[in-house]
């Protein structure tokens, strides 16, 4: 057991580094163009010595102990950016901030220990009817990747961490267009576990040889296909406005004073001449909608023809004062013309602790760790906007646009991506640059560009294929202004989305019950 502890950590440690090489908080920052092939790497071998570990262990208990010490230990060095940024200075650690990234771990290392058991179980039931270990590897990249989706798409919807990301910036990160970050996942782990098989027990399965021609095929296809929708360009302005709301009484001040860097951020983009400037997330606190005068102001600046898209909150107040007023906040975009605001989208897919507490955990006391008491209300879902006579755009708020599935299933004839973010909380830490490297992954799933208008860091323009064209310079004030061409591609991902992941786990959990007695065969 000591000896599988050893292997389960390292593995755990190898996936932790591989998944933060590519940000330049990770240790190989300095291998260049390397940390990309080296995350991954690394990744490939842990899964590999995960599933070596995992795979000959016989008792369900020890199963679920080593697989709870790999998660926990994987989310631990993965996200110990969202502990750090429970205190003021990133640069230092705090108790507080290793109690949040030990919390933190809880959401998401269970649904390792139940993809584990999943597989065990069913593996119990298959030992009745065969000898034949040769589907394992498949079966367990099949249960690992359904724990994957429930996380990241059923439940929570935060897919954080995902082992999918490590392919990013190396010669695989073209099988997004095709199966997904999702679907990336699954097929790591398959072919990691397939390599672990064929080490151990010196032979190849016909799953290996078809792991292998998956990913020759992913790889094809997207250079098959030319085919782009309707080419067109957007000047626009983006702007990262530096702005961090003080911790203490000062508030009124940093709303003053927020207000009117916005209002000459816009007039100063819409001086050069864009047809549409973008503010971030929270750009304006108050409620637009209830401040006419605000809102004229705002309006003044914005030329006939031209828009402004902003973040802001929008109150919905139900209910008489003697009885008890029910007060709805809401996270918004408005888009406004000279005219003033002419269309609104409200948040659908609200931040687990941050903006929204599980029922347990309101029963148990808790109440949201940002935002008013009880937390923010959800909008009705994703939507694309048509701004004038601009291509048609899907706007998504802050960490929306990490959803790989709801994104695809909202796309529709959208040609372009706005995201609007306020990444403020997570200032130096790693977080600001993985977040970005997830609506890179966007963009190569669906092949679309990606604008973003973020407070603090990584406002830019990533392009149709993933590729950073702009970025504005981290923690300081900036308009961007770009010429954005609108050369999307219609990739498979974008029309099937996981409908085929979906069946394919099905098939092989299906195959996995119902499969006939069969001796294995040694291939070499």
């Amino acid at each position: 057991m000591t000896t599988k502890i050893f292997f389960v950590l390292m593995a755990s440690l190898f996936m932790g580094a591989g998944h933060l090489s590519q940000t330049r908080w990770g240790g190989l920052y300095s291998l260049s163009g390397w940390q990309e092939v080296t995350g991954l790497t690394l990744t490939f071998i842990g899964l590999a010595l995960l599933y070596s570990v995992l795979s000959s262990t016989k008792k369900l208990s020890q199963s679920f102990c080593l697989t709870a010490l790999s998660g926990f230990v994987y989310y631990l060095i993965a996200l110990h950016w969202i502990g750090e940024s429970l205190t003021v200075d990133h640069s230092t650690y705090t108790w507080l901030s290793v109690w949040g990234s030990i919390g933190i771990t809880a959401i998401f290392f269970p649904w390792w220990i139940g993809a584990v058991l999943l597989f065990k179980l069913i593996n119990i039931y298959r030992r009745q009817k065969t000898d034949s270990d040769a589907l394992n590897p498949l079966l367990f990249a099949a249960c690992w990747s359904l724990a994957d989706l429930a996380l990241s798409d059923f439940f929570y919807g935060i897919p954080l961490g995902v082992l999918g990301t490590s392919i990013t910036g190396t010669v695989f990160e073209p099988i997004y267009a095709v199966i997904g970050l999702h679907g990336c996942t699954f097929l790591l782990v398959w072919i990691a576990a397939e390599t672990a098989s064929a080490i151990r027990e010196q032979r190849c399965t016909p799953f290996a040889f078809i792991s292998a021609a998956v990913v020759a095929a992913c790889l094809a296809i997207p250079n098959s296909d030319d085919h782009q929708i309707t080419p067109a360009t957007v000047k626009l302005a983006t702007v990262q406005t530096n702005a961090r709301p003080p911790i203490g009484p000062s508030g009124e001040d940093f709303n003053k004073k927020s207000i009117a860097t916005n209002i000459h951020a816009i007039r100063t983009a819409f001086d050069k001449g864009v047809d549409l400037v973008v503010l971030p997330e929270s750009a304006f606190l108050d409620d637009l909608t209830a401040e006419p005068e605000l809102t004229a102001e705002i309006a003044q600046v914005i030329p006939e023809g031209r828009y402004l898209l902003t973040g802001s909150r929008q109150y919905e107040i139900h209910g008489e004062i003697e009885t008890g007023l029910d007060v709805r906040t809401f996270n918004v975009v408005h888009l406004l013309d000279s005219s003033g605001i002419i269309w609104s989208y409200r948040k659908s897919h609200l931040v687990l602790f941050g903006e929204y507490m599980p029922w347990i955990f309101r029963v148990l006391g808790y109440d949201v760790l940002g935002g008013p008491p009880g937390g923010l209300a959800e909008g009705t879902g994703l939507v694309s906007v048509q701004i004038g006579d601009l291509p048609p755009a899907l706007i998504t708020i802050c960490f929306e646009g990490l959803l790989s599935g709801p994104v695809q299933r909202a796309i529709g004839d959208s040609q372009w991506m706005l995201n609007l973010s306020n990444e403020a909380l997570f200032g130096t830490t790693a977080g600001p640059e993985l977040v970005n490297q997830y609506h890179r992954i966007r963009s190569m799933e669906l092949g679309t560009p990606v604008v973003r208008s973020v407070a603090t860091s990584f406002t830019g323009v990533v392009g149709a294929t993933g590729e950073q064209l702009s970025m504005a310079k981290a923690e300081t004030f900036a308009v961007l202004v770009e010429e954005v061409s609108m050369s999307s591609r219609n990739t498979v991902f974008r029309t099937l989305g996981y409908l085929p992941l979906y069946l394919f786990l099905s098939a092989v959990v299906t195959f996995a019950f119902v499969g006939r007695k069969r001796q294995s065969r040694k291939i070499f």
